[in-house]
């Protein structure tokens, strides 16, 4: 147990970077507190969305209780927050337990793997803790001030909160050993590790619209009746899908016997955890470190080497980096393929899966199609594909990921502005493949018009050029080369987070700026004009991105 409790303390060292905190206290006081108050404005900006929670929650709070079905908040607050426990802690875990440096390392120690595993799974889930907090806690203080709810709530509110993320994380956990070790048996161990988390976040997806649509279902008046009546009825109805979350409510309205079941459900899945960790989890690790023999090398060498400049090179090795790891792929670039992929299942099922979000926007999508100008439609297919470009961490964490892969780009004889250019279009093409997907979902399955959706691509090609060379400049400016996996290089990453305030940032100005021209101007006059202010920007940004290009690389190499 003293093992357990060492390696922990150094894992939350490491994760949250405690020790090079104190160094820099030390040595560096300048640069820490340019950190310290560039934390403060991010935090800042935390809490101005985290404020704004707390509004909406204290508004449609007193309607819930007036109506009998104050607990029906608090079970959507504790599944809404073990759901994104789960989608978020799988990728966290899958690059934490199989991905960091320091596996190796562990492995050679006389520490049991177990020790090892539940060193790392205990990492995960104390950040777990404070992500999931961020949407339960502000639910559970406004409901317990405002329905007055005794000291037996408060205590058990806090248990709640403590033990919530561990079941989610816990079935993150053993889908992630299980399909690790499954991963052994292949030569393309990345590509198969890349496909099978993918395939099964769409599954994950699928199921719970299904669910949605399944319990939606034949619920006439006497239904309605029957919930309004009896809350816990529907308390099961919306928890169904995750009947720990009822649980956890009734418990915390003063039913002991259901939080003493899932505290135990909760501390079981942990406990699962472990014992199957023993296992199956440096199997698994250490074979993800291992090379697979490259098949065919030979055949495909015969026809000599391919021919190709410096920048097509670095092109394809952004992209290579991209796609060999499973961390970089399923942050940087599922957004390519779900979002499409998710939106055709909602339409060719008929409905019969109804994905949380996807058949409203199916449905809001058909109303735009009959009644909106097809200029002001194609402003608006372009501010949705800029939108999912400006949560896309591809691009804004490109230098970060070289980690001490760095000193590769300072010793090729590839200027740092051509170095900055192919990082730049690998960015570029990744919002141009999710563009290019959107826009072909979007004609042929959401059925817009051909032409307003492709006028709609082209404008956010153009005007993607801008935010995306502006949201890599953090991560030119002030890399994070310093990391033990690599989730820490994308995932806690302080320049993805600023290249997200500044993409928002962009479209805000833009459509602000859109808006007033339109109560001046014709739709297809703002179009031509938010195409040549955004062409102009592009290439200032792009100027600014070389720029910063050189100097990082003198500054870095000194």
């Amino acid at each position: 147990m003293s093992q357990f409790w060492r390696l922990l303390r150094l894992q939350l060292d490491q994760r949250f970077g405690l020790a090079s905190l104190r160094t820099s206290l030390r040595e560096r006081r300048a640069k820490t507190l340019g950190r310290f108050l560039l934390g403060v404005l991010v935090f800042a900006a935390l809490g101005s969305m985290v404020a704004l929670y707390v509004y909406l929650l204290s508004m449609i709070t007193p309607l819930f209780l007036q109506l009998g079905i104050g607990n029906i908040l608090l079970g959507l607050a504790v599944l809404i927050s073990s759901l994104l426990t789960f989608f978020m802690g799988m990728v966290y875990l899958i690059g934490t337990l199989f991905f960091a440096r320091d596996i190796e390392f562990l492995a050679a120690l006389p520490i049991p793997q177990r020790t090892v595993f539940a060193a790392k799974f205990a990492q995960v889930l104390v950040s777990e803790i404070g992500t999931g907090a961020l949407v339960l806690l502000p639910a559970l203080i406004v409901y317990g001030i405002q329905a007055e709810m005794g000291a037996w709530y408060w205590v058990t509110a806090a248990l709640a909160t403590l033990t919530a993320p561990c079941v989610p994380l816990a079935l993150s956990a053993l889908l992630s050993l299980v399909l690790m070790r499954l991963s052994a048996l292949w030569r393309r161990r990345d590509l198969l590790v890349t496909l099978g988390s993918l395939l099964l976040l769409t599954a994950i997806f699928a199921g719970q619209g299904f669910l949605t649509s399944t319990m939606s279902e034949d619920i006439g008046p006497a239904e309605v009746l029957l919930f309004l009546r009896d809350s816990s009825a529907l308390l099961a109805r919306v928890c169904a899908a995750y009947p720990p979350a009822q649980w956890a409510v009734e418990g915390m309205h003063g039913q002991a016997a259901m939080m003493a079941l899932f505290l135990a459900v909760s501390l079981a899945a942990v406990a699962m955890v472990f014992v199957v960790s023993g296992r199956m989890y440096y199997a698994g690790a250490q074979a993800q470190r291992e090379t697979a023999a490259a098949v065919g090398k030979a055949r495909r060498r015969r026809g000599g080497p391919r021919a190709g400049g410096p920048m097509r090179a670095l092109f394809v090795r952004e992209w290579r980096t991209a796609l060999r790891s499973p961390v970089y792929a399923l942050n940087g670039l599922l957004v390519v393929v779900l979002g499409p992929l998710l939106l055709a299942i909602t339409r060719f099922t008929g409905g019969a899966v109804s994905i949380s979000g996807m058949d409203d926007a199916v449905n809001l999508f058909s109303l735009l199609n009959e009644s909106m100008h097809p200029f002001l439609l194609s402003l608006l297919v372009a501010a949705v594909l800029l939108f999912i470009s400006c949560i896309n961490t591809a691009g804004s964490t490109t230098v970060s990921r070289e980690g001490p892969m760095f000193f590769f780009l300072r010793t090729i004889p590839v200027s740092p502005a051509r170095q900055a250019a192919a990082k730049f279009l690998f960015a570029y093409s990744v919002l141009a493949l999710t563009s290019l997907l959107m826009t072909l979902v979007s004609v042929f399955v959401l059925q817009l018009p051909a032409m307003a959706t492709l006028l709609g691509l082209a404008l956010a090609l153009v005007c993607g050029v801008a935010p995306i060379a502006l949201s890599m400049l953090p991560d030119f400016l002030r890399p994070k080369l310093a990391w033990n996996s690599e989730t820490e290089a994308i995932k806690q990453n302080m320049c993805a987070v600023l290249a997200m305030f500044i993409g928002w940032g962009y479209l805000a100005l833009l459509g602000v700026g859109c808006y007033f021209a339109l109560r001046a101007l014709e739709p297809q006059w703002v179009c031509a004009l938010a195409a040549l202010s955004c062409a102009l920007l592009g290439v200032i940004s792009l100027y600014l991105l070389c720029r910063a290009a050189r100097r990082s690389w003198r500054r870095i190499e000194g």
